[in-house]
């Protein structure tokens, strides 16, 4: 067996993943884009109808993270284990800080740091990493922070 210390990192860490129904408007099909949407990569939350929908500002917790968009309607989320989610406009990140719906300008399905004591959609998740990375999505490169949910 190999020896699991070779290569240091989360990788993989406790990942799970469930297949739900997509809203259709925020995430779409698109059989020429990488997973099916230009969406996949992005955080994602659920509608109050149960559909996956994409993150907007600090007024949705953090399912996980998209990971592939089907014609027919359902979609697959990593809603558990380490993930590189993208982070919206000053993050505000915080070592062991939870995460929150953030916009990236006007675009959706970004995180950030809980900053506020309003702000009551904690996610579970906790950020390890504040050096920001990055990750492409949709072919641009944006930055992004590393969390175990």
């Amino acid at each position: 067996m190999a020896d699991p210390r070779i290569l240091p990192g989360f990788e993989g860490l406790g990942a799970e993943y469930l297949t739900a129904v997509y809203d259709n408007s925020a995430i779409t099909y698109d059989a020429t884009a990488a997973g099916g949407s230009a969406e996949v990569g992005l955080a994602v939350s659920f509608t109050a109808t149960g559909k996956v929908i994409s993150t907007v500002a600090a007024d949705e917790g953090v399912l996980g993270q998209l990971v592939k968009v089907e014609s027919d309607g359902r979609c697959v989320v990593q809603y558990k284990g380490y993930m590189k989610l993208p982070t919206g406009t000053t993050p505000g990140l915080t070592w062991m800080g939870s995460i929150i719906g953030l916009l990236l300008v006007a675009a959706e399905g970004y995180v950030g740091a809980v900053d506020a004591a309003g702000e009551v959609y904690v996610q579970r998740g906790n950020i390890i990493d504040t050096t920001l990375t990055t990750v492409e999505i949709d072919g641009t490169d944006v930055d992004a922070v590393e969390v175990i949910l």
